[in-house]
């Protein structure tokens, strides 16, 4: 089983940004791992959000929402001691060793799913010039096909 990261209690206003523009949220509770937020409309799951605390930023993928609450898994170990303003017990190495294979393997979903995404486009690209083409002979078979159907009435030959 895991071991859980310990959760700290606070209510620091801050801004999240979800792909659009900022909205404000209210940081619930914070740990080395991540944090739960509380907004008017959280983001659905799996989408990043950078989170702008101060000065600072936390960047994170959120993990659950519940009405208008979300989990945000942070992708770097957070330094809680930053935003309670105190001295708080720093993580085990085991943990801090799992948080970084965590952050590696987030990386590298992220990295897969931009690769997917350009794949995607590159067919869509492909599937656009394919009809395009398509689109481009069936034009010219018909504009040919009226233009020789004149000719040969023209010349008066009976084609076999």
């Amino acid at each position: 089983m895991k071991a859980r990261a310990t959760r700290h209690s606070v209510l620091i206003r801050a801004r999240m940004r979800a792909g659009g523009r900022p909205v404000d949220v209210c940081v619930r509770n914070i740990s080395a791992r991540g944090m739960m937020l509380q907004c008017a409309d959280p983001p659905p799951r799996g989408t990043y959000v950078e989170v702008a605390i101060g000065k600072t930023s936390i960047v994170g993928r959120v993990a659950w929402t519940n009405n208008r609450r979300a989990g945000v898994q942070a992708r770097e170990l957070i330094d809680v001691a930053t935003y309670l303003g105190g001295a708080v017990t720093k993580p085990s190495p085991s943990l801090l060793a799992s948080q970084r294979v965590r952050a590696r393997d987030m990386a590298v979903t992220a990295e897969d799913s931009r690769a997917i995404a350009h794949n995607m486009q590159f067919v869509f690209m492909l599937f656009c010039i394919a009809a395009f083409a398509l689109f481009l002979v069936s034009t010219a078979h018909g504009f040919l096909s009226g233009l020789f159907a004149l000719v040969t009435k023209a010349l008066h030959v009976e084609v076999v």
